[in-house]
């Protein structure tokens, strides 16, 4: 496997955002430029707001609910 790492700049509207998942095969890391963005963890929920860097360890979290407008950058380490 190819090891690197991605980056994407994505805006959401309120409410939007994938569907729920995890990746079992990379980290994934979250800078929120505005917004909020809600993550769950076995039974805990957290949220990150705009100026958060968020580190996301492979099948650890579920990305989970999107609020605001939203834009975060996300960088993914495989």
């Amino acid at each position: 496997m190819e090891r690197g790492v991605r980056c994407h700049l994505r805006f959401r509207s309120p409410g939007g955002g994938p569907p729920d998942h995890y990746h079992a095969e990379h980290d994934e890391l979250f800078y929120l430029l505005e917004g909020e963005l809600t993550f769950s963890e076995a039974d805990r929920d957290f949220t990150a707001r705009s100026g958060d860097l968020v580190l996301i360890k492979r099948a650890r979290v579920l990305l989970r609910i999107v609020r605001k407008t939203l834009a975060w950058q996300e960088r993914s380490r495989e």
